[in-house]
């Protein structure tokens, strides 16, 4: 999806010459030039024009569509952007608050001559813009921003250095292209010929509190829910997949979609990020992949990778997909072989329905309700088999002071920027040169906090970016194989609920996820549903020895290279060294990984400046 806001002047000089290589439909007035990709995928909506000549354009997909029928007496066959044009015409921009579904769309108002776009709850389809004193220009796609003459893909310098210290990225509105931003889910934008202002039209602080009767009848609401939530996603047509990691969020999801398919005679395509497993090594997540398979008499593509399919992942744009994941691009290539069109994902889970009461401990201590913890403590022993005092530490007293001093962002961000200046100068990094540019340039990074309540938590997860952000970068890729990705479990529905239930519902009776895992009953086996922590340690092992060959193929291919920041470099021959694959301190060591690949990438990939 994409708009071009131009000037006059601009427009008559340039529209000319606006041909992406992409396929595009085209509409055109004296103020105004949309293009639309062609695709297959059912998201992808065509461009709309009303009586009123307004225009727009969507990725939308409705869950309220019915409701709001009935509630603005509209013709019942009305497809999902007309319905959008209509609301807007009859309300303006306060319609935006009544939707429900994931979209990103953008309308053109002829008559006021303004243009006006909104994006989602949580960000799950993208929206990103380019703004300048010629054109704003939106797009759901990064390619098809770029191709527009006049905007720029030039690296910003100072977030690139804040991202090698972990200190920004992901982020809801920033990324590493200098001059692109992404408009921040929930949030609308609206751009005239006097400015561009930018506002929520949802918060998450606006949820109400629910109470239940008993667990059963909190149990029975969120099955619902899911089950709902699974139901208005799937597509009435075209072979569907899904994800299955052994894990209770997307393991639910698949097992509640292939359900429901076999009434419709119809097979999901079930894949799995961990590699074949070993039949004599075989480890938690493979022996509950195939519980799963065994109770719902399905089966599931696992996902081998060769180092060429690893190192051609990792040169990916790391501009436009900061978190790049080889596994997802095979089963990407392998649903499409496969004829899917659909890819289901449990996504989401961790941060909302399926979270793992951080922060409760803290928030029953400031509550006074030290016999609570007490019992919480001594029955996760019981059922988990994890010792008091680890508990204890892990769940509350690191929070409190004097501990929690140590777990404040400033002293994170200090003791870490001097942990990874030490080793990038080791490997030939001007460290000196870093420290300065990102001691020069503060950026606000969005804030979360363990110490507050398990809600607020949940909301800081919603608010960091790094959800939106591979939503985002899943939407990208999926569209390059005519693939549309769905997240039931970041359904607004869902979320909001996972924000109105007592929190002690995210750690009760021992079991953290307690309310989930209690819902799946019936639908999960329950060496699944009972699981203890799924450590996934078949595909890290894996992954790991691949990202270690890899690097070093690409030290032996590159090692001539001229890098994108000269400045950053002191010493060519210390930076290609692999020696870091003796290290042990892998968080650190990883960030330097990826600095290799991402350098390398980036010279091939900034070529318009």
């Amino acid at each position: 999806m994409k708009l071009i806001y131009f000037n006059p002047e601009f427009l008559q000089k340039e529209a000319g010459n606006i041909r992406p290589d992409l396929p595009v439909s085209i509409s055109q007035n004296e103020s105004v030039l949309f293009m639309a990709m062609e695709t297959e995928s059912p998201i992808i909506t065509k461009i709309e024009t009303s009586d009123k000549k307004n225009i727009a354009v969507a990725d939308i997909r409705l869950d309220n569509k019915k409701e709001l029928i009935r509630q603005y007496n509209l013709e019942p066959d009305i497809s999902d952007i007309s319905l959008i044009l209509d609301l807007y015409e009859k309300n303006d921009e306060i319609f935006t608050e009544k939707l429900l579904g994931d979209f990103a769309f953008v309308i053109w108002d002829q008559q006021k001559k303004k243009l006006f776009a909104a994006r989602d709850h949580i960000g799950i389809r993208p929206l990103f813009y380019f703004d300048n004193e010629n054109f704003t220009c939106l797009s759901s796609d990064l390619d098809l921003l770029l191709s527009v003459p006049g905007t720029s893909d030039q690296t910003d310098e100072v977030l690139a250095a804040n991202w090698i210290f972990g200190n920004i990225l992901p982020h809801p509105e920033k990324m590493l292209y200098k001059y692109i931003k992404k408009l921040i889910p929930a949030h609308t934008l609206t751009v005239n010929k006097d400015n561009l202002n930018i506002k929520p039209y949802f918060s998450w602080y606006e949820i109400e509190a629910l109470n239940f009767q008993n667990d059963e009848e909190a149990c029975t609401e969120l099955r619902n829910l899911l089950l709902e939530s699974v139901k208005c996603r799937i597509s009435p047509t075209g072979k569907v997949g899904s994800h299955l990691s052994g894990g209770i969020d997307s393991s639910s999801v698949a097992v509640l979609l292939n359900r429901k398919l076999k009434e419709e005679e119809r097979m999901v395509e079930n894949f799995s990020w961990t590699p074949t497993p070993d039949d004599k090594k075989k480890k938690d997540e493979s022996l509950r992949i195939e519980e799963i398979c065994k109770s719902e008499n399905i089966s599931c593509h696992y996902t081998d990778i060769t180092l060429e399919e690893w190192e051609s992942s990792m040169q990916e744009d790391p501009r436009q997909h900061i978190n790049s994941f080889p596994p997802e691009t095979i089963i990407l290539k392998k649903a499409q072989n496969l004829g899917v069109k659909q890819i289901f994902s449990g996504w989401g889970g961790d941060e909302g329905i399926t979270f793992t009461g951080r922060s409760y401990f803290v928030e029953l201590f400031r509550n006074k309700k030290f016999f609570t913890i007490i019992r919480e403590i001594y029955l996760r022993k019981k059922v988990n088999g994890d010792k008091y005092l680890n508990t204890l530490y892990g769940s509350l007293l690191r929070f409190l002071p004097p501990l929690s001093w140590r777990n404040r962002p400033l002293y994170n961000t200090y003791t870490e920027f001097k942990e990874v200046i030490n080793i990038l100068s080791q490997f030939g990094l001007n460290s000196d040169y870093l420290k300065e540019l990102v001691k020069n340039n503060k950026i606000e990074k969005p804030s979360y906090s363990e110490s507050s309540t398990s809600h607020q938590t949940q909301i800081d997860l919603f608010l960091y970016g790094h959800i939106s952000s591979r939503c985002e970068s899943w939407a990208m890729k999926g569209l390059r194989h005519n693939i549309n990705y769905v997240f039931p479990l970041l359904d607004k529905r869902i979320l909001s609920f996972s924000l109105a239930i007592p929190s002690k519902y995210y750690f009760y009776n021992g079991w953290n996820r307690w309310l989930y895992r209690e819902s799946m009953k019936n639908i999960l086996p329950d060496e699944v549903r009972w699981g203890k922590v799924k450590t996934e340690s078949e595909r890290i092992d894996y992954h790991i020895n691949l990202a270690k060959y890899s690097i070093e193929q690409a030290i032996n291919k590159n090692n001539n290279e001229q890098f994108l920041f000269p400045e950053w470099i002191n010493d060519n021959k210390a930076f290609f060294s692999d020696s870091w694959s003796n290290r042990n301190d892998k968080s650190v060591i990883y960030r330097v990984i990826l600095e290799k690949f991402w350098q390398l990438s980036l010279i091939k990939n900034n070529t318009k400046s």
